[in-house]
């Protein structure tokens, strides 16, 4: 099987069956969720689900497997975010860059 294709093939299903909307509205159901301090608390009911699925993927994706995520996530009006190993590799460089540079001035 090609690389990705797991995650394209659970990506698709997760769309397909609308369980990002589902585990949203099951979630508030079983787990009381809220910010804020004191009487300033914001419910899950205050809230509104914004349309934006965050993919966490191990494997390397293809940029047309990306796509085609991408396109069934927007045809329900989701748009998608994509995070792997290689957004961790790019986050810790730049984390180095940004505390490096804090030590060098000293």
């Amino acid at each position: 099987m090609l690389s990705g294709a797991k995650t394209l093939v659970a990506c698709l299903k997760l769309c397909e069956t609308d369980a990002v909307q589902q585990a949203f509205e099951e979630i508030s159901k079983q787990v009381a969720i809220g910010m804020g301090q004191g009487d300033q608390m914001t419910s899950i009911q205050d809230l509104t689900f914004s349309g934006r699925v965050l993919i966490y993927h191990e494997d390397f994706l293809s940029i047309p497997q990306k796509a085609e995520i991408i396109k069934a996530y927007q045809a329900k009006n989701m748009g998608v975010q994509f995070m792997g190993s290689d957004y961790l590799g790019t986050q810790v460089v730049a984390w180095h860059r940004q505390h490096d540079a804090k030590r060098a001035r000293k």
